[in-house]
């Protein structure tokens, strides 16, 4: 059973000054390489979708069993692609990405009540992006958070998008739309500036179909004061022009 929540981690990040006392060193991991530092990860995906903007319900956050699904996804594609960065020898962050056409979702409701993709939008947007590079997962521990951070990840992970996936034509990711206004929205909270420094753009029906610029994806969402039900959420693509 294939969990759909890693379509949507790369989509925000609370962005706050960091602590990063020495420099940080990055190691760069393809195929199924990746796989060493599985037991690190796992737990921080679990806190990572609790927090905003997906706020899943703690009951519904996937188990240690479940996230070692989305691994097999990733080890399973020779072009998956982890940058991970380390403080002296302890891993603070990572980005992943892999071929679009690599990732596999699912697109009805699961009898376990995980989330799911409401519609199959993201495989017609696969279909229209054969040569992407879907940067899927950007984890990050909290102290650690900053804007350069950021920056070295995704500048060292398409510097290995050249020798790894040399067809890439496009670099993309789906972004939520998250609402600021949300009361559990911290009050530091930062959108990741996909715009600013990290270049990708917004598609549109300008630009393509109005059914390629979007998926929906439903799940147990927390409310205010704690009150949680099952909430569609929409998902933007966002692409980056890439050549070698």
């Amino acid at each position: 059973m294939t969990n759909t929540r890693l379509l949507i981690s790369m989509s925000m990040l609370l962005v706050s000054p960091g602590l990063m006392a020495s420099p940080i060193r990055y190691v760069t991991l393809h195929g199924s390489d990746i796989q060493k530092y599985d037991a690190q990860l796992s737990p921080w995906r679990c806190e990572f979708f609790a927090e905003y903007p997906y706020l899943f319900q703690p009951s519904d956050v996937p188990s240690y069993h479940e996230v070692q699904h989305e691994n097999v996804i990733y080890e399973s594609s020779p072009q998956t692609i982890m940058v991970c960065a380390f403080d002296d020898n302890e891993l603070i962050g990572c980005l992943v990405g892999l071929p679009l056409k690599d990732y596999h979702v699912a697109t009805s409701p699961q009898p376990n009540g995980e989330c799911y993709l409401a519609d199959t939008l993201f495989r017609d947007i696969q279909t229209r992006h054969p040569y992407a590079f879907y940067m899927s997962e950007l984890l990050i521990k909290k102290e650690y958070r900053s804007s350069s951070l950021v920056d070295a990840l995704y500048h060292h992970i398409e510097q290995a998008v050249h020798t790894i996936y040399p067809a890439c034509t496009e670099l993309c990711m789906l972004k939520i739309e998250a609402d600021e206004n949300n009361p559990l929205c911290p009050q530091d909270y930062e959108a990741l500036p996909l715009t600013e420094r990290l270049e990708y753009t917004l598609l549109t029906a300008h630009h393509f179909s109005a059914t390629s610029e979007y998926a929906h994806i439903i799940w147990n969402t927390i409310r205010f004061n704690n009150i949680s039900g099952f909430d569609q959420h929409t998902l933007r693509l966002w692409t980056k022009p890439f050549s070698n």
